[in-house]
């Protein structure tokens, strides 16, 4: 009524009520008060309601499920009043009807969160749906990672989705985020962000092992311990959702949800959200690592495939060729342009240096580096520790010089020609190591793949064969030659005997036979030589290239006194034997 307090939205602090009245009031009883200073009440109760201007009350509970729920107040300010039965009845059955619509709208509040409950699951069922199916169609694991994460932070309207995998000693990192505007970045191009759990890891993923999941409101009311509450906060974290990600049996990793911005209640359907994405992302990731294993074996089958045409291309080039130089020059081209490696050469060990030493014999190399063509190679190291391993036809495949535990001489050696990685095959001819087919990767380090290593292998095998062929020609070529010399000098013979035989006066005859056998013998002097009866001798005929100094004439000394010859003349020459020296010296 106007020209009172209004009572509304005052709170009322009234310990005397809790203490004297509450469990009155509970089992429905009533009070009427005709005046507040004349029914004993106490002191703190007077205080109260002559704050408001009481000056009678009527006061009816209101009961919600046999709970006292309120009160029904009914207040005389203007004086006292004596409260009638009819009118108490009356506030009885007026809080009664009200308790009543108090349980309708409790029941109707119950009904409408059950509803909203059921509408909120139906659409995290739904939002989960297309989610899962966005994730069952990524074609590779970046885009897996990047769709999963992202459709997480959507749907639970996070900070933070994050990806987490597990190393062997269970320790682990964050490899993939959604993150929102304002947080620091735990996944980036040059960011990598290791968690060591010591939990995780003494438990080997605890709970996640087993398959559940966890949630925490607020990671100051759950018992963390304080090292694990300083790791979260370095991650800015106050709420977090984890569910385990399996890749069939094994724990992979985590799917994590985080609250940054403040404490957050999970509600059971955003846990079992997050549960199902992270199933099914297992599922996923597996599938995404086969598909690109089978994506890897199919590049790999297809380089082995153009290395098996090209190696047949190459092989046919060396049968059809007999020129080893053309051979090595085409083949070492072909090589590098089919393996797409920086260098490619022929190395050839000198003859009796115990493969100490060598030379590149041919090449072919990128413009970026320096040729190694006819640059001798001492390499003491490699005679003493691989020429065996190579004889025995052993290959080596280095990925990185530097970590394959080569000596300093040899590193050193490599050095010179800016290798880094090196294939390194032995060309053997008959059996025995005539040189090498090296592969080298000058940029950086390389990871030979074994259909690589079998292309080097075949191209070797067949670089020795031509290497016997041309051997076996080079002697069939040296036989002819003497067989053609031989033919040319018998019939030289022939002849000089023909027309020896001709001729009448002895001068002549000498003359002509040095002549025709200097021109036979393509030598610089032949000579006749005539011992006299002592022993002696001297040249009675000659024929000598006009380069050198004659050893006929009036003005030399033509007696040569040979004290090797005996005097009984019973020497070699008696015998008939010949003498050839190949060096005086």
């Amino acid at each position: 009524v106007a020209g009172y307090k209004p009572i509304l939205e005052v709170k009322i602090h009234d310990h005397c009520f809790g203490e004297q009245y509450a469990p009155y009031y509970a089992q429905g009883r009533i009070q009427a008060v005709a005046d507040i200073y004349g029914e004993g009440l106490s002191d703190c109760h007077i205080e109260i309601l002559s704050k408001f201007q009481v000056r009678a009350n009527l006061i009816v509970p209101l009961l919600k499920n046999m709970e006292l729920w309120g009160l029904l107040c009914i207040h005389q300010c203007s004086g006292p009043r004596q409260w009638e039965d009819i009118e108490i009845e009356f506030a009885k059955q007026i809080a009664g009807q009200l308790g009543v619509a108090l349980q309708q709208t409790d029941y109707v509040d119950q009904l409408k969160a059950k509803s909203d409950q059921i509408a909120k699951t139906v659409a995290r069922e739904r939002a989960a749906a297309l989610a899962i199916d966005k994730i069952r169609k990524t074609p590779d694991i970046d885009s897996l990672f990047r769709i999963t994460t992202q459709e997480i932070r959507l749907q639970l309207n996070c900070d933070r989705a994050a990806v987490y995998t597990f190393n062997p000693d269970w320790s682990g990192k964050f490899v993939a985020e959604s993150v929102a505007a304002g947080w620091i970045p735990l996944v980036g191009p040059d960011l990598e962000t290791i968690w060591a759990d010591t939990y995780l890891q003494e438990h080997q993923g605890g709970r996640y092992s087993r398959k559940e999941s966890f949630a925490v409101d607020d990671i100051y009311q759950v018992g963390h311990s304080t090292c694990h509450i300083e790791y979260l906060e370095q991650f800015e974290v106050k709420a977090y959702a984890i569910a385990p990600i399996f890749k069939g049996e094994r724990l992979w990793g985590l799917m994590a949800a985080y609250q940054n911005s403040g404490p957050r209640h999970w509600e059971e359907s955003e846990v079992s959200f997050l549960a199902q994405i992270a199933l099914q992302f297992g599922v996923a990731l597996q599938q995404a690592e086969y598909v690109e294993q089978l994506q890897v074996q199919s590049v790999q089958l297809a380089k082995a495939a153009d290395l098996e045409r090209g190696a047949v291309s190459i092989i046919n080039n060396i049968r059809q060729n007999q020129n080893l130089g053309q051979i090595f020059q085409t083949i070492t081209h072909e090589i590098r342009q089919l393996l797409k490696a920086d260098r490619v050469g022929v190395y050839r060990f000198d003859p009796g240096t115990n493969y100490d030493l060598g030379e590149f014999v041919a090449e072919d190399v990128h413009s970026d580096y320096t040729s190694a063509l006819e640059v001798k190679v001492e390499d003491h190291c490699f005679g003493e520790k691989h020429s065996e391993k190579y004889r025995n036809g052993a290959v080596f495949a280095a990925a990185d010089i530097y970590a394959v535990g080569l000596l300093d001489c040899h590193i050193a050696t490599l050095e010179r020609f800016q290798i880094r990685a090196n294939l390194v095959v032995p060309m053997l001819k008959d059996r025995e190591l005539w040189g090498l087919l090296c592969i080298f990767q000058c940029s950086g380090p390389r990871q030979w793949q074994e259909p690589e290593i079998d292309f080097a292998q075949q191209i070797a095998a067949q670089l020795g064969i031509a290497l016997q062929q041309a051997e076996y020609i080079e002697q069939l070529q040296e036989q002819s030659k003497q067989m053609t010399k031989t033919a040319q000098r018998e019939k030289g013979v022939a002849q000089i005997i023909a027309r020896l035989l001709r001729s009448q006066d002895i001068t002549t005859t000498l003359r002509i036979t040095t002549q025709e056998v200097r021109h036979l013998l393509k030598c610089d002097r032949t000579a006749v030589y005539r011992f006299n009866t002592n022993g002696n001798g001297e040249f009675v005929a000659e024929s000598v290239s006009s380069d050198w100094l004659p050893v006929m004439g009036s003005e030399l000394q033509t007696v040569w006194l040979d004290s090797n010859l005996p005097e009984s003349q019973e020497g070699k020459y008696h015998q008939g034997e010949t003498l050839v020296v190949n060096d005086i010296y």
